[in-house]
């Protein structure tokens, strides 16, 4: 998929929930529903009880794990800069209750007693994402329209108009 993602670790004892009511309180959150395939005959839809649509346009997922919060965002290249702009207001809300937290990509961590930068926030994600999304800009062109991660390719199968 042509997106990014990053996880903020939340290392306190809470319950996910919290956590997503403290999102929810700021945005439009809802479920994400899947339609999976089974033999090709119908298609199903399923409840994903840990997977959310936040303002139709990032993918957020919360899970309890060993202690801790992991709230993962993942958002699609082309609407880059605004979905790097409400990921970084997802950040600012959990961090302004105080929660001890570390944003992580594979092995690239961030972790400050206080709030980082936007700028910050952004050159950490474009630095760890730079190729994949030098490579999307080269396919695609600089898009600027909404859309979620997962439904990206039927987007552009549909629109084959906005392209370069």
């Amino acid at each position: 998929m042509e997106s990014y993602f990053f996880h903020i670790n939340i290392h306190e004892n809470i319950d996910k929930n919290i956590v997503l009511e403290h999102i929810r309180q700021n945005f439009n959150l809802r479920p994400n529903y899947t339609k999976i395939k089974r033999k090709i005959i119908f298609n199903k839809v399923i409840y994903e009880n840990n997977r959310f649509i936040l303002d139709d346009t990032l993918i957020i997922e919360a899970e309890n794990i060993d202690n801790k919060v992991v709230v993962s965002i993942e958002g699609c290249f082309a609407n880059y800069q605004p979905n790097l702009k409400k990921s970084y207001e997802v950040y600012k809300i959990i961090k302004s209750k105080n929660y001890n937290v570390v944003l992580s990509v594979g092995n690239h961590k961030v972790q400050e007693k206080g709030l980082i930068g936007f700028e910050r926030f952004c050159s950490w994600l474009k630095q760890i994402f730079e190729n994949k999304y030098n490579n999307f800009e080269r396919l695609y062109g600089k898009l600027n329209i909404t859309v979620l991660p997962h439904e990206f390719y039927d987007y552009i199968k549909r629109n084959k108009s906005i392209l370069k």
